[in-house]
């Protein structure tokens, strides 16, 4: 009847005037994902995948010592574009610059030797970014590409007061994945924590000068990043 039909439509608007009221008012609502412009400042650690092995065997020296440190500070930048497939999904292309810090052997014999091997990692990468937005600005992503690396090789040893010294850089290129979440203040400032993995050896002799610089290595990095979206 008309009486039955105009309770049903009020209670129709009356739902419906509720649960905007509610989407409204409650913390989890999705925000709209905007195409832009991404620039970041990131910094870190990192580690390159060196051998943990160290260069000698103390127990065969008299007053040898030996160490290895394979982690050190890492930082970058990146510029990205973002386009905008749905409201929550983001999907562009990524340059970034890394300096993913070094790895450093020590090993000595007291007034017989000493040797001192370093190897600097750095890269150029080119990512696709995929980004879901979830809730007031929380986000997760993924990226996959290809990262030119770079790692310079530095070794000196002494022999009483004698020096020789050996230098190698490596280029090449290997693939890169990365995970991580963010968090968006406002419309324009950003905050990340992302793992990256760039793809190498972790394998070689270092015992052997010729196979110290021999490969590229593979590279974890730990960063924090800053970030501030240019809309368009």
């Amino acid at each position: 009847c008309f009486i039955m039909k105009k309770i049903l439509l009020t209670s129709a608007l009356s739902v419906a005037m509720s649960t905007t009221v509610l989407a409204a008012s409650t913390p989890w609502v999705q925000m709209p994902s905007k195409a832009g412009v991404v620039v970041g400042a990131e910094f870190g650690g990192a580690i390159i995948q060196t051998p943990t092995k160290k260069l000698y065997n103390t127990a065969e020296m008299a007053n040898g010592s030996a160490s290895v440190n394979r982690g050190s500070f890492a930082y970058g930048a990146h510029l990205g574009y973002d386009f905008a497939l749905t409201q929550n999904v983001l999907l562009g292309p990524e340059l970034g610059y890394y300096s993913n810090g070094l790895s450093q052997y020590k090993g000595s014999d007291a007034g017989v030797f000493s040797d001192k091997v370093k190897v600097r990692s750095n890269d150029i990468d080119l990512l696709a970014k995929l980004t879901y937005m979830f809730f007031n600005g929380w986000n997760v992503f993924g990226k996959a590409g290809v990262a030119r690396v770079t790692q310079k090789f530095d070794a000196v040893t002494a022999f009483g007061t004698t020096l020789a010294s050996a230098k190698k850089t490596e280029h090449q290129y290997k693939p890169e994945l990365g995970i991580g979440v963010g968090y968006e203040f406002g419309s324009n400032i950003g905050f990340t924590v992302s793992y990256h993995h760039i793809f190498g050896t972790n394998s070689s002799n270092f015992r052997t000068k010729a196979n110290r610089a021999k490969k590229v290595y593979a590279v974890d990095a730990l960063m924090a990043a800053i970030t501030y979206r240019f809309h368009v």
